[in-house]
């Protein structure tokens, strides 16, 4: 059981602002026993839905935000805006960028990773720290300055789904009113399209591409040479245009043990190896896949493990991580998913035109999407900064 260095309160710390942190604010908001004091720290004022970043260009809504600080208040949780930069696990305490220090008896940290491009050449699709580069290339494809558009998953990258998406969403562009026909080449380190989720979902979605008329070059490293070449493999591929998604870099925070690429080593219970009463959870971990939906079970696996410890609730099995993803097609919205626990490869794997889980939505999570969305206990009036409705 944990034992608490606070005579008045079991100090809780929650490093980050985005799905995992706030997962777990809320998941401890309506769990944990009395006498916890929460504490939510990050840098950013707002939460937003990055996974609906990607039909944002397109059209169809760039998600919704919320105000951090108010959330925190409404969870009945202290708000810290400001960012961890090291862990002293001696001494039980935060130190953030500022200098502040923020004493905890159980810390968790889910401040994410830090994408950057891939290559020098071609477009990087990053909507939060480059939006204009990719809104030029639609441009480029309205005016036929961009017939042919090649899109690159490298190698290394946690989370694939977006490429997809943008593939079909730019076919689908082209063939609007104000767009132009246009060529897709996918070119991706995978086997197949979308192999984290098993070869019946996969197959699946090869056959969408085929239907779209998009060419998947797969199980080929990709080099971006020029703006518009690049090389799969020993195979030379010109286009008019070439967008890659971001690689992401592991968080490196100082007193916190990290692998070669600065991601934070963790068991199935998101304990950190090697550092007693830290836990963590999202993309800054080592997890070979980085989604939201993963990192919101990764924070309930890791609440789960706090509570048993706090004596408020069984000892908790280690969790088999379920892999959910929406994949926006043609013909209706294309709901994937995979076991990724012990198993053969493959099994579980599911394609289905309908829902194949509660409410389904762009992250499905237990706690956070349900009070985001208002249902129960949901937020009250002042959390959202704005909402825009995601695509069913």
């Amino acid at each position: 059981m944990i034992s608490s260095t606070s005579r008045t309160a079991h100090r809780i710390v929650i490093a980050g602002g985005g799905i995992a942190a706030l997962e777990a604010l809320v998941a401890l908001s309506r769990q944990a026993p009395a006498g916890c004091r929460v504490t939510l720290a990050s840098p950013s004022s707002t939460f937003g839905y990055r996974p609906l970043a990607v039909q944002e260009p397109f059209g169809r809504g760039g998600g919704r935000r919320y105000s951090l600080r108010s959330i925190a208040r409404d969870l009945g949780a202290a708000y810290v805006p400001d960012a961890l930069s090291r862990v002293d696990g001696a001494e039980r305490t935060v130190v953030m960028q500022s200098g502040t220090q923020v004493r905890y008896d159980t810390l968790l940290v889910a401040i994410g990773g830090r994408s950057y491009p891939a290559f020098t050449h071609g477009v990087t699709f990053d909507r939060e720290t480059d939006a204009a580069a990719f809104d030029e290339l639609l441009s480029d494809v309205d005016t036929r300055l961009a017939p042919t558009v090649a899109i690159v998953v490298p190698e290394h990258v946690g989370w694939t789904l977006p490429a997809y998406e943008l593939a079909l969403s730019i076919v689908a562009h082209g063939q609007g009113p104000y767009g132009r026909p246009v060529t897709v080449t996918i070119v991706t380190h995978e086997p197949q399209p979308l192999a984290a989720f098993g070869t019946t979902a996969s197959r699946r979605v090869a056959e969408v591409l085929d239907e779209a008329g998009i060419a998947v070059i797969a199980g080929r490293e990709a080099v971006v040479m020029s703006d518009g070449a690049l090389i799969a493999g020993s195979q030379w591929i010109t286009a008019d245009r070439i967008v890659a998604l971001p690689r992401l870099a592991g968080p490196r925070p100082r007193g916190v043990p990290c692998d070669l690429h600065g991601f934070i080593p963790v068991d199935a219970h998101g304990r950190v190896t090697g550092l007693p009463d830290v836990y963590a959870a999202g993309d800054g971990t080592s997890a070979p896949i980085k989604q939201g939906g993963l990192a919101a079970q990764q924070a309930d696996a890791a609440v789960a493990h706090i509570l048993w410890r706090l004596g408020a609730g069984p000892e908790p099995t280690p969790p088999a991580p379920v892999l959910r993803g929406v994949l926006r097609t043609r013909h209706g919205t294309l709901y994937l998913q995979a076991d990724l626990g012990p198993g053969r490869a493959g099994e579980g794997s599911v394609a289905s035109s309908l829902p194949l889980w509660p409410a389904p939505g762009r992250v499905a999570s237990r706690w956070l999407g349900p009070y985001l969305e208002g249902d129960g206990e949901g937020p009250r009036t002042g959390v959202r900064l704005n909402a825009v409705p995601a695509p069913c």
